[in-house]
């Protein structure tokens, strides 16, 4: 609103442009007082609905685990939101490949610099480093535009990534001709390719890509050595993100046969297992093209028996996981006499020397523990933006109330006038600001103490009460409990369906 006001006062006087912005911004912090009601309204609606969404669903998931271990995932939490230097529950504790062959380059790579004289905007290991993300932001590009009709909303997003990408390329162009001298040359002989569209499919021309006379003759050395390190922790780290996603989709598969039947639940199923699918179709392409790049990279092929190629077969759960030997005896009987059970292999994924546990503990199942403590997380927040809209509400009425008390006292002092006109005046305009203050007050409460529709079964706001004093304190307190103060909220909030709990007008 302010912004277009910018053609209309450029020309004005000083004190004339001051005077209309101002009635400006008077105006636009009227109308967000104004609508404060329905603005808290639908913030506070959809906070009680969200939180017992997420709420079934996070009872839903912790049944399906156990209490032991989920107590063990909640204590994790505690420690970790006290002393930042525990393991951290939302991540993966097992180190990662990826970050320690990464920080071993990085640390040769200072010893280096420090003997050189060179000075260069962007080591060696970070310009690589780019490179390999920028590769996984193409593969990413090409699943989303490949095979689904994308709506219009889709594809302005996609769009925008194409841009993006575009722009990141250009920036590594810059370090590229620091380190590889002939990509000049090969960027030239390549045909021009076909504009945004084809960002995906634009060659970033890396060690890798090269022959090994012209790698040899056109790189820097110990670029290509540095390359075959971070390409080696490409490969395990995203084996390591396929048996994550492998074990919570054949989690999600079993829950779903077990406690979940129906339509609702089956489609919702359904979505979760797209999102994995997505996951564990990215860390495949991860893996293959740092295999592809690998073996042009190193002569010899004994590393081949650490990393081989990955078919598609090789992509399955564990056999632990793959029999829920929990389910009923007819179950486990066909599982028994299914054709080629006495035959079946376990993949090589599941056999390399990275993997901590065999998949039947539920200790060690951090994706488990992950997606567990985010949902927890979701519903803890959730119930804390009850908490937030209920508090709001309150001081936006103690507000207006102390508005209203403040003009009555100025009417008080307006008595003290001799002159009967402006004494008159004086009250009746402290009159109409006590009016205005006295009805946006009562439409606030009306408007959220009333259900919005027997429909929504949304219960009533149940105000506190105006000489309550201790509402910051118990409100805090609340808050820091963790999940006991949610459990509260939603009981409080169902007793406020009721018509008690009417707060004091001014």
């Amino acid at each position: 609103m302010i912004n277009p006001a910018a053609n209309s006062t450029k020309e004005m006087a000083p004190g004339t442009r001051h005077d209309t912005l101002d009635d400006l911004f008077g105006y636009h912090n009227w109308q967000k007082t104004v609508g404060l009601g329905e603005s808290l309204r639908r913030k506070y609606f959809l906070a009680v609905v969200e939180s017992r969404r997420h709420r079934v669903l996070h009872e839903e998931y912790s049944e399906t685990i156990g209490n032991d271990i989920t107590s063990q995932w909640t204590q994790m939490v505690v420690e970790w939101g006290a002393d930042k230097t525990k393991p951290n529950p939302y991540i993966s504790a097992n180190n990662c490949a990826a970050a320690c062959i990464s920080y071993s380059t990085f640390e040769e790579e200072r010893q280096e610099e420090q003997l050189s004289l060179t000075d260069r905007a962007e080591t060696m290991v970070g310009f690589l480093t780019n490179a390999l993300v920028l590769e996984e932001s193409q593969h990413h590009i090409t699943q989303e535009a490949s095979g689904k009709d994308l709506t219009p909303l889709q594809a302005s997003q996609l769009q925008e990534c194409r841009l993006n990408l575009t722009k990141q390329i250009k920036r590594l162009r810059i370090s590229q001709r620091m380190y590889m001298l002939v990509v000049e040359t090969l960027i030239a002989n390549t045909a021009p390719q076909c504009g945004q569209h084809g960002v995906e499919q634009v060659k970033l021309w890396l060690p890798s890509a090269l022959d090994t006379r012209v790698r040899q003759a056109g790189c820097i050395q110990g670029l290509a050595v540095k390359e075959e390190l971070l390409r080696e922790a490409q490969c395990y780290d995203a084996l390591k993100s396929i048996r994550l996603n492998q074990r919570a989709k054949r989690h999600v598969i079993i829950h779903k046969k077990k406690s979940a039947p129906g339509q609702r639940n089956g489609t919702r199923a359904r979505s979760s297992f797209d999102r994995l699918d997505s996951k564990i179709n990215q860390a495949v392409q991860k893996y293959r093209a740092a295999h592809t790049a690998l073996r042009r990279l190193r002569a010899n092929s004994e590393w081949c028996a650490s990393l081989p190629t990955l078919r598609d077969q090789d992509i399955c759960p564990p056999p632990a996981f793959d029999i829920d030997n929990s389910g009923s005896v007819r179950s486990m009987k066909e599982a028994a006499t299914r054709l080629g059970e006495g035959h079946r292999e376990l993949s090589w994924i599941w056999r390399t020397a990275t993997i901590s546990g065999d998949g039947e503990d539920a200790l060690l199942n951090e994706g488990l523990r992950i997606e567990w403590v985010k949902s927890r997380a979701r519903y803890l927040r959730w119930s804390e933006e009850v908490l937030l809209c209920k508090e709001e509400m309150r001081r936006v009425r103690q507000a207006l109330q102390s508005r209203i008390d403040n003009w009555t006292d100025k009417v008080m002092v307006g008595s003290d006038v001799t002159d009967d006109t402006t004494r008159q005046g004086l009250s009746a305009y402290a009159q109409s600001q006590i009016g205005v203050f006295r009805s946006l007050h009562t439409r606030f409460t009306t408007l959220w103490e009333t259900p919005p529709g027997r429909r929504s079964q949304l219960p009533a706001l149940t105000p506190p009460a105006e000489d309550d004093s201790t509402i910051d304190e118990s409100l805090m307190s609340e808050l820091l409990r963790g999940a006991a103060e949610a459990g509260e909220v939603e009981g409080d909030d169902e007793e406020g369906s009721g018509s008690g709990g009417r707060a004091r007008r001014g």
